[in-house]
């Protein structure tokens, strides 16, 4: 009896914490992307790396069809072990409107939380973390980005006498 108990235990899993998971969760109850803007790692007192930080990224209602969903995501900051809501200041004009980037600071795209599943027969243990085939291409990034938000390109080097930004959401 002992022993049925003990490998009972090894596969409930145990979350003393909010993880990803459960943002994806309540991305799928309010049917609305939600994006998490966070540092990749948690910094001791000098600023030194320590530990990372797996919050930050883009996060889908998969199972809901983009149809059924919000356009417009709710956003995040993740800072100091705490999630802060984000909004957009209101404006006499709204001219432009607020825009969410989905780059981080290096002009990478946001990752998709939960975008490839492996199968049902993966092992999770033995995952060590790399990467693998599930690695999606930018131009399908994208296209799943725009299947769930309306995506607007901005220039980035013009100065603000140009156009504001263009909207491609049709291409």
């Amino acid at each position: 009896i002992e022993k049925s108990y003990d490998s009972l235990e090894e596969s409930i899993a145990v979350y003393e914490s909010l993880e990803e998971i459960h943002v994806l969760a309540l991305a799928h109850i309010l049917r609305r992307t939600i994006i998490v803007i966070s540092d990749v790692f948690l910094r001791d007192m000098n600023g030194e790396a320590f530990s990372p930080i797996p919050f930050g990224g883009v996060y889908l209602p998969f199972e809901v069809p983009s149809n059924e969903c919000h356009r417009c995501p709710l956003l995040l900051a993740y800072d100091m072990a705490h999630f802060s809501a984000l909004v957009a200041m209101e404006t006499v004009n709204d001219y432009p409107p607020a825009l969410i980037p989905l780059t981080d600071c290096t002009n990478q795209l946001l990752p998709i939380q939960f975008c490839i599943d492996p199968g049902k027969d993966f092992n999770w243990r033995e995952y060590d973390g790399s990467d693998g085939n599930w690695i999606l291409t930018d131009r399908e990034h994208i296209a799943l980005l725009k299947e769930y938000l309306d995506v607007i390109y901005t220039p980035t080097n013009e100065s603000p006498d140009d156009d504001i930004y263009d909207d491609y959401s049709d291409d």
